[in-house]
């Protein structure tokens, strides 16, 4: 048990506070019907939190997967009369240039600022037309980077 020196005791409120907070003896467990204090989350609910994000680390792309090609998404974009496949075509090329070209412009590459999912989609069809197919990601960075080269002693700006 801890010990008090004299000008450590006080009366009232603050007395019973400090006398109940130092009633136990340093390093044993607290009294019947006194609670620890909480200085954290207890370790059960950390591991209940991280179990999804734990899970969703492990999980592995299906065998049978291969990206798309560069012919296929071609197919897709050309499929005019089919909604569907249209709407397919613009939302793959839009997230592919989001996912290259959103966060930082390269050095060279000075898209139109009029630029919009379907302008985006016709100079990437243009360009699967015109090359070997391949991944479809890669013909979309690169159609990006040939048809908007930036002016001589432009700076690159986002769209």
């Amino acid at each position: 048990m801890r010990s008090f020196r004299p000008d450590e005791v006080t009366a009232g409120p603050a007395r019973a506070t400090r006398l109940s907070a130092v009633t136990v003896a340093e390093g044993s467990a607290p009294l019947p019907g006194r609670h620890r204090p909480k200085t954290g989350m207890d370790a059960r609910w950390c591991a209940l939190l991280l179990l999804p994000f734990l899970a969703l680390a492990s999980h592995t792309a299906r065998a049978d997967w291969t990206p798309l090609s560069a012919k296929a998404l071609a197919a897709m974009c050309h499929a005019t009369g089919d909604a569907t496949k249209h709407a397919q075509c613009l939302g793959y090329v839009s997230g592919i240039y989001d996912l290259q070209f959103a966060p930082k412009l390269p050095a060279g590459v000075c898209p139109p600022a009029n630029l919009d999912p379907d302008l985006l989609a016709e100079v990437v069809t243009a360009y699967l037309d015109t090359h070997e197919d391949g991944p479809a990601a890669d013909a979309i960075g690169q159609s990006v980077v040939r048809f908007f080269p930036c002016a001589p002693g432009a700076a690159a700006k986002k769209p």
